[in-house]
This record gives structure tokens, C-alpha cells and sequence, in this order.
């Protein structure tokens, strides 16, 4: 009689273990599977954070066989530049404008052209190029990623027969971050008229340059 107690007492202790550790193997299956979910949204974020980082430069590019279908042809003397550039969402707007100084005076400024990019959203991400052609205009050609979107307008800058004309800084290569209302130079041009002094002080600079907003 007592070794029937002893057997049952024996058997009951024995299923209470082995109900106990398919409780914790329950658990730890669950605990493992919410780490699982837990590493794949951390995942997830890590590569909206990328994509977030990515989308928000603007760059020079230079000039070779990729890059020479934005212009018609890259005059000998240097007197061109190409710029990349990819704008974030809270980017409204894009602007190029000429400015010619002497010194720190500005002798002039002008609105050459602009995207709204609510109602041309694949201009966000384009090149712009721009390049001498014949005396001293330049064209401004702005190419889409996607390549179905072409605009060029074209500029005069102020030089007379007999300057003395130099390209300084251009094709200088840069990768920045785009930043509202930050003037990034594209293009300089400078004259010096004949008989100039040499101290400078009588150049003129005409810049191109792009700014977001």
C-alpha cells in the first residue's frame, strides 16, 4: 500500500517537471521569436535612416564620356561645369541666378531660371550644366535623372571687346549637403579690362551659382 503511494507521489513530481519545462521552452520560443521581430524593425529603420542620409547632395562632376551628353561640347579653354544634384522632399524650389561683382560690390543680379518642383517633381534629382559657346554667352542646361526633362536657357555676361577673360575655380569638385538658401557656385567668369592695373582692383567676376529652396 504505501509503495502504491510512493509510486503515485513518484509519478505526480514527474509530470509537474516535465509540464514546467515545456512551460519555459514556450516562453523562450516566444521571447526569441519578439528579439527576431525586434532586430528586423531595428533593421528597417537602419535603412529608412540610409535612404533619409541619402537624397540630400549636391555634387561636381567630371567631365568625360558619362557626363559629355549633358553639354554640346566642352570648350578647350575650361570655360564650362557640371553639378549634380538630389534634393530632399522639404526642398519647395530650385533657382539659378548670375551675380557680377567688383569686389564686394554686386554691379548686377538676375534671375536666370527655376524649378518648382511640386509641379515638375522628377527635376528633385537632375544636372545642371553650363558651358561657353559663341562670344560671351553661355548656355545653362538642366537634365533630369530620368532623362525626360531638358531645359536650357542661355546667358550674356558683361564683357566688351579687348577683356581679358579667365575661368578661375571652376570644375572644383565638391560633395556637400544641401542646406536651404545656401549659394552654391556652378561657373565663374572674370574680366579685366585692357590696361587694367594689376592689382585687380578693376576685375569683375560673373558667377553662376544654385540655391534651394
Amino acid at each position: 500500500m504505501r509503495r502504491t503511494k510512493v509510486k503515485r507521489r513518484i509519478l505526480c513530481l514527474t509530470m509537474l517537471c516535465l509540464l514546467a519545462a515545456a512551460i519555459c521552452g514556450c516562453q523562450s520560443q516566444e521571447n526569441t521569436g519578439n528579439g527576431g521581430a525586434s532586430a528586423g524593425e531595428n533593421s528597417a529603420e537602419a535603412e529608412t535612416g540610409t535612404e533619409t542620409e541619402t537624397g540630400n547632395e549636391i555634387r561636381m562632376l567630371k567631365a568625360d564620356e558619362e557626363t559629355e551628353k549633358y553639354v554640346d561640347y566642352f570648350p578647350a579653354d575650361g570655360a564650362y561645369s557640371l553639378c549634380e544634384y538630389n534634393a530632399p522632399e522639404e526642398i519647395r524650389r530650385m533657382d539659378i541666378v548670375r551675380v557680377t561683382r567688383k569686389g564686394d560690390q554686386i554691379l548686377e543680379k538676375e534671375l536666370v531660371t527655376g524649378t518648382d518642383f511640386a509641379g515638375k517633381e522628377n527635376m528633385r534629382s537632375a544636372v545642371i550644366a553650363v558651358w561657353r559657346t559663341e562670344g560671351q554667352t553661355y548656355n545653362i542646361r538642366l537634365t533630369s535623372a530620368d532623362g525626360k526633362s531638358v531645359r536650357t536657357d542661355s546667358v550674356e555676361f558683361p564683357f566688351t571687346e579687348g577683356d581679358t577673360v579667365s575661368y578661375p575655380e571652376n570644375n572644383r569638385h565638391f560633395d556637400q549637403k544641401i542646406v536651404l538658401w545656401k549659394q552654391y557656385p556652378l561657373f565663374t567668369a572674370a574680366r579685366s579690362p585692357e590696361n587694367a592695373p594689376s592689382d585687380g582692383s578693376e576685375t569683375e567676376e560673373s558667377e553662376i551659382y544654385v540655391v534651394f529652396q
